[in-house]
């Protein structure tokens, strides 16, 4: 010992228990949000404080904490178990209402303190609601409090359902913190953020890596000194890699070791070069068990075979240590700092730590630990069979299959589809599994992988299943895994299981009339986009009589109707006589859920917005998680998204601080509707902004490569106008792959919808030629589809070549006032007001009494809408012409505070752009003066002093 590690400051030693170390004033902010109703979403890399931190702030009464756990069950709702005991342990389930008493199923040993079980707590149908009920009345009763959900990556879907609940309409004095790793999180949990109620502030505090002066503060601090040396940190640095946990280990087993020791009241330690410290976290990790006693090893190992907290008898039965022994165990691991405990239970103090003491062990010490571990479970209750599954796998067990097959069925009955997927992945990837079991499985494993996110990665071995002939697989089985395949990849945005291949073994000898009708409906809705739809209405006319005469119960006859309905509609070839007939009601089972949402989303696309409001209305009735499990509920939120932005109802899709909201679906299908919606409606109130053009461009690169052409449809006609909008627009990604329909006989009624815009792209392009041949083919296929946008559209797109030969011609007029007055009929009140302000611009030099009457009323329209950016334009546009301009309807004027208003803001982000005054102000149709206003009151409400600052202050503030 040569080398001093630094000055003491005369404080205690802190290795068993570092004390916290605050970086960049993370605490600070935390604790400052939380201080008001908040959702906080805390992210970063295992391994960087962030339970530290939650640990930090939980020294108040007001926090209530819940963990979300690596081997999760079916058991819905369980970081809620936590958040109750500890309500419970304050005294705080007193008085509960009667729905609370459905609790007592989620917390069997808080009966006491519960109301009785309520009528029906039985039916999965209504306890989701009682629970919701149940367990909002107890946190309504803590308030003020902050709820805590560590560990997010791993929430299951109805904890994530209830979190949406809860931060869409907050109570009273409550705050959300949410802790994730960035990398393995579910995207619907940092989408909880475009949820947040108007009382519900949000808040985004990601953490960093430490850097050398990071590390050398935790080192100081855990030694009890002032400082240490540079050298000393920077070799922390070096071998921690900056992650805290890391630092933190490799200090506990320097003193361990001896190599850092107290001398004459100072800490002393070897020089730099003869320190040997392992890099990483596992090697410490493991040294600083070996150095345990025999019994506190042994609960150190079951401990991270475990992977969870687990109550003491557990951990003893896999430990094999009992009576004293235990005690004393217990008592040397947890000074060691390698187990925690926390009201009753224990675990490995990290999850980093629990994988390096798992990996450490021998096979036959692991499968024996395991066996164990299975054994114990198997006597809770409830029952944690998923947990169990996986401990008999690892232990060899024979059975373990079957204990999987029922984890299954457990979730099953919850609605929990990424429970299922998670019980029967390993299954299917065994080989040794039997050829009927292995059947079975795969059925249910391909129908429950369509709407989870971590179903995308079977999709090859679903395909590879369905391509062996070696008669493993019936043939009726190998078409029902094709067709789930198949909708997983369209989910999923990849062009796998083509309607081609599909068609084929629909055809199969074996096949069930039922599977193959469904796997022929799939293909020709596959094939459609992009390919000639000459032939679909014989087709379909040809399933439909098979529909009759088939085999099959009235449930699945029914759902067959609505496939083909679905596939009608899609095509234009849809009755809507028939349509307006159908007996539709609420969706009574998962196959008739989607096929409502499908025939909803492709009313939608095709302009029948009160045929869709309809079908939607009727799926918000249903509540059952079999039904309509969390996967799926998204899928309607997000078509309702759809249809409230072409309605008008813009103020359904933005949150309280402008930011818009989103749906939490998981499917990348979903999401790119929203992303091309959400960046329509952010071109429309602020304008083209690069983050819009760009979000547009990936949705239009996406969809030119696929056969998404519904939202390619959706996502042209903005980008369209952003392009127009800019001098030098550039490619219009997406243009070709529409064109292309034009030759090949394959236009279908979503593509009505960009017809204008791309018909306003080629006249600019002084491509009329070309254009007119569009529109003449679009004209002839409107003759034979049904689709009430294509009038629309269409007269809207012929108005517009007119006006490019003759600007004063009088029937482009009338075709485009019929246009508007036909998107108005939809309704689609913001495309009627493009029609008539581009009529009014036509109208300006010929007709200026008609001209102004038609602005005045696409100002009004744009007003109502909220529409910004078009509205400075038509007002700029009326005002250079000398008519009069419809003044704003405002009562008072919002007083914003220290907080940015909606104009300043949209300032600001194009200061930090880089847009010099003038460029501002020609882009929101406002004074140069107006812009400096507004620049000023931005640097001086955000507490910075010029605009290179702006950037990085507005990304801070934008979920303030």
């Amino acid at each position: 010992m040569d080398q001093r590690a630094g000055r003491r400051d005369g404080r205690a030693l802190h290795v068993a228990r570092p004390p916290f170390v605050e970086r960049d004033g993370v605490l600070e902010s935390l604790v400052s949000a939380v201080d008001q109703p908040t959702l906080v979403l805390l992210s970063g890399e295992a391994g960087l404080g962030k339970s530290r931190l939650i640990a930090e702030l939980d020294g108040s009464t007001r926090v209530l904490v819940g963990r979300c756990h690596r081997l999760r069950d079916p058991f819905p709702l369980g970081p809620f178990v936590h958040v109750l005991r500890t309500l419970s342990a304050r005294g705080g389930l007193r008085d509960l209402p009667a729905p609370a008493g459905a609790l007592r199923l989620l917390v069997p040993e808080l009966a006491h303190s519960l109301p009785a079980l309520p009528d029906g707590a039985h039916d999965p149908r209504v306890l989701r609601h009682l629970m919701f009920r149940g367990i909002e009345a107890a946190l309504r009763g803590a308030a003020p409090t902050v709820l805590v959900i560590e560990d997010a990556h791993w929430i299951d879907e109805q904890t994530l359902e209830f979190l949406e609940f809860l931060v869409s309409d907050p109570l009273p004095g409550l705050s959300v913190v949410v802790t994730f790793r960035d990398g393995e999180v579910d995207p619907a949990v940092p989408a909880l953020a475009t949820r947040a109620g108007e009382s519900m502030s949000v808040s985004r505090i990601p953490l960093s890596r430490w850097d050398v002066s990071g590390c050398g503060q935790l080192a100081a601090a855990m030694l009890g000194l002032t400082t240490v040396t540079p050298e000393f940190a920077e070799h922390l640095w070096q071998r921690s890699s900056g992650l805290p946990l890391a630092i933190r280990e490799l200090l506990r087993l320097l003193v361990e070791r001896g190599t850092i020791a107290m001398h004459d009241g100072d800490w002393v330690r070897r020089s730099i070069d003869e320190l040997e410290v392992p890099a990483g976290i596992r090697d410490p990790v493991l040294e600083r068990v070996s150095r345990l006693t025999p019994e506190a090893q042994a609960l150190v190992e079951g401990a991270a075979v475990l992977q969870g907290p687990v109550d003491r008898e557990v951990l003893s039965a896999v430990s094999g240590i009992r009576g004293q022994a235990l005690t004393c165990g217990l008592l040397k691991a947890e000074t060691s700092g390698l187990l925690v405990e926390h009201e009753g239970t224990y675990e490995v103090s990290h999850v980093l730590a629990a994988e390096a003491v798992y990996s450490g062990l021998a096979t036959v010490r692991r499968e024996a630990l395991h066996g164990r571990a299975a054994l114990a479970l198997r006597s809770a209750r409830p029952c944690p069979l998923a947990r169990v599954a996986h401990h008999e796998r690892e232990a060899g067990v024979p059975g373990w299959p079957d204990t999987a097959e029922a984890a299954a069925d457990q979730a099953l009955a919850v609605g929990d589809d990424a429970g299922v997927v998670a019980a029967l992945e390993p299954v299917l990837l065994e080989a040794s599994v039997p050829r009927e079991q292995r059947a079975r499985v795969l059925l249910t494993l391909s129908r429950a992988a369509i709407y989870t996110l971590r179903g995308i990665r079977l999709l090859k071995v679903f395909e590879a299943e369905v391509a062996r002939d070696d008669g493993c697989l019936t043939p009726d089985i190998r078409v029902r895994v094709a067709s789930n395949a198949s909708q997983l990849a369209n989910n999923h945005l990849c062009d796998a299981a083509p309607g081609g291949a599909l068609g084929s073994l629909a055809r199969l000898e074996g096949v069930s009339d039922s599977a193959g009708l469904t796997a022929e409906l799939m293909a020709i809705t596959r094939w459609l986009p992009g390919r000639s739809t000459a032939g679909i209405g014989d087709a379909l006319t040809d399933i439909e009589r098979r529909i009759r005469v088939a085999a099959l119960d009235d449930d699945r006859r029914q759902q067959l109707d609505m496939m083909v309905d679905e596939v009608r509609l899609f095509a234009g070839v849809a009755d809507p006589v028939r349509l307006a007939k159908r007996a539709f009601g609420p969706p009574d089972s998962r196959t008739m859920f989607v096929g409502h949402t499908s025939l909803a989303e492709v009313a939608v696309a095709t302009g029948d917005l009160r045929f869709a409001v309809r079908l939607l209305d009727l799926c918000d009735d249903v509540d059952d998680p079999r039904i309509v499990p969390f996967t799926l509920r998204g899928r309607g939120v997000t078509i309702r998204l759809l249809v409230d932005f072409f309605r008008g109802k813009w103020s359904n899709l933005m949150g309280p601080t402008g930011v818009p909201r989103r749906s939490s679906g998981p499917e990348p299908s979903d999401r790119l509707v929203e992303d091309a919606c959400l960046a329509a409606l952010s071109l429309a109130v602020k304008g083209p902004t690069a983050a819009a053009v760009e979000q547009l461009d990936r949705v239009l690169t996406v969809t030119a490569a696929g056969s998404q052409h519904t939202v390619l449809a959706l996502a042209l006609t903005p980008r369209v106008r952003a392009a127009r909008a800019t001098p030098e627009r550039g490619h219009v990604p997406g243009v070709d792959r529409f064109l292309a329909a034009v030759p090949d006989r394959a236009i279908i009624p979503c593509l009505y919808r960009a017809l204008p815009a791309v018909t306003t792209l080629l006249l600019a392009d002084r491509e009329r030629e070309r254009a007119q041949r569009m529109v003449a083919a679009f004209a002839t296929r409107a003759e034979h589809i049904h689709a009430p946008l294509a009038p629309a559209s269409l007269g809207y797109a012929r108005g517009l070549l007119l006006l490019d030969r003759d600007p004063g011609s009088q029937e482009a007029m009338e075709l485009l006032c019929a246009a508007a007055n036909q998107y108005d009929l939809i309704p689609m009140p913001y495309e009627a007001a493009h029609v008539r302000e581009t009529a009014a611009r036509a109208l300006a030099g010929h007709d200026p009494s008609r001209a102004e009457h038609l602005m005045a009323a696409a100002i009004r329209t744009f007003q109502d809408l909220g529409a910004s950016w078009d509205l400075g334009r038509t007002r700029h546009t009326a005002r250079a012409n000398g008519w009069s301009v419809p003044g704003l309807a405002r009562v008072g004027r919002p007083a914003y505070g220290n907080s940015l208003s909606p104009r300043e803001r949209d300032v600001a982000e194009l200061a930090a752009q880089g847009l010099t005054n003038e460029e501002i102000a020609q882009r929101l149709y406002v004074s140069v003066h107006t812009v400096r206003k507004h620049v000023a009151a931005a640097l001086r409400k955000l507490g910075v002093d010029s605009r290179r600052r702006l950037a990085q202050r507005l990304a801070a503030t934008a979920d303030a």
